[in-house]
């Protein structure tokens, strides 16, 4: 089964395209195919910097949003990463439930990760509960982000309904994932540490993200990392049909 990841948040300067190129670097260097759609028309840095692997779509517009499903059916093999803009997801709303686009995505074979990443502000924590209440549909697996670059008290997202519900929504991670929680965790939470490297080097985080089915529910980013540099070497382009 592919995977599908709509990584959102709806709330602007919270690090979901971050989120994105950062997902996009773990599968290059790791070799697994994907395709990318960047729908921030104000910044599109996730098609900046990843050119050669994500295009701009138009949330408001059908025609746009449907070659991300046109793609995936071309492209069974390959995941896809959807980079949200803020402020977009009453028009996306739409489009899915016009389209039945969970239903479809199912019925190709996607599973459906719906990421929310989010600073420690009330408007984060009262995004993600509208979410949550949006799409019900347990099949959806919801990959809650909490950027440290952002924040640095999630004590009321974690006293949230909020936080309860997205326990409910995540999966647990594997026995043999090597990245595992700490046995006294009761969910799936992940503490991001940026690597030990010379004060001019770049440090790039590292998602959790293990192969296929052993995403986590909630896991915390470190402080925001510079911009992660594309090693993808002579990987193939993105197909003509999803540009």
């Amino acid at each position: 089964m592919s995977n599908v990841h709509f990584i959102g948040g709806e709330k602007g300067g919270v690090g979901k395209s971050m989120t994105s190129r950062l997902l996009a670097q773990y599968y290059i260097d790791r070799k697994r195919p994907f395709l990318g759609f960047d729908s921030d028309a104000s910044h599109g840095t996730f098609s900046r910097f990843y050119g050669e692997f994500a295009s701009p779509v138009i949330v408001g517009e059908d025609d746009s949003l449907d070659g991300i499903l046109e793609a995936g059916e071309s492209n069974p093999d390959h995941d896809l990463i959807i980079d949200l803009a803020a402020q977009t997801a009453t028009r996306l709303g739409e489009w899915i439930e016009e389209t039945d686009v969970f239903g479809l995505l199912d019925e190709m074979g996607y599973q459906v990760y719906l990421w929310h990443v989010m600073d420690d502000g009330a408007d984060s924590i009262d995004l993600l509960a509208r979410s949550l209440e949006r799409n019900p549909q347990p099949e959806l697996q919801y990959v809650v982000v909490q950027n440290l670059g952002r924040g640095s008290d999630f004590s009321q997202f974690r006293a949230s309904p909020a936080w309860r519900a997205a326990q409910g929504r995540g999966q647990q991670p594997r026995a043999d994932e090597h990245r595992r929680a700490p046995a006294h965790e009761s969910m799936a939470e992940k503490q991001l540490q940026p690597a030990r490297r010379p004060a001019h080097r770049r440090v790039i985080a590292t998602p959790p993200v293990p192969p296929a089915s052993g995403i986590g529910s909630v896991f915390t980013a470190p402080g925001r990392a510079d911009t992660p540099h594309n090693r993808h070497g002579n990987r193939p382009r993105l197909p003509a049909s999803a540009r």
